[in-house]
């Protein structure tokens, strides 16, 4: 297989994978508004849920947690820190959040960007 074979099919299935996660996000957004939807008629209706074509749609509530941004997060963290009498929280922190992390490894990547050919006049 050639070279511009190689590189002709890498950007067709770039561009495939670019709308399919265009397609994926519109039909992610339809589904939670008709998951809304059934839940307003479930409440219109004041049922915990509902019985179609052998599937049983059942309404629950469950606890969900508000995610943080990253600053509030090691804000928090060092309160957390402080509070157990631990000397330089940051410095712990950082310790921690680099103990988490994986050792680093270097990675080769190939890199696309368009390129506009010169013409005569631009030389």
């Amino acid at each position: 297989m050639s070279i511009q074979s190689q590189v002709n099919e890498l950007k067709s299935i770039q561009n495939e994978m670019a709308s399919m996660r265009k397609r994926s996000s519109f039909l992610r957004k339809r589904s939670k508004q008709l998951e809304q939807e059934i839940d307003a008629y479930l409440d219109s209706k004041d049922q915990p849920g509902l019985i179609f074509r052998g599937m049983a749609i059942i309404r629950e509530t469950k606890p969900k947690r508000k995610i943080k941004k990253i600053s509030e997060q090691k804000i928090d963290a060092i309160n957390v820190l402080e509070r157990h009498g631990i000397g330089h929280p940051e410095k712990v922190l950082e310790e921690i959040l680099e103990a988490r992390r994986g050792s680093p490894t270097e990675q080769r990547k190939l890199k696309f960007k368009k390129y506009k050919k010169k013409t005569a006049e631009e030389y």
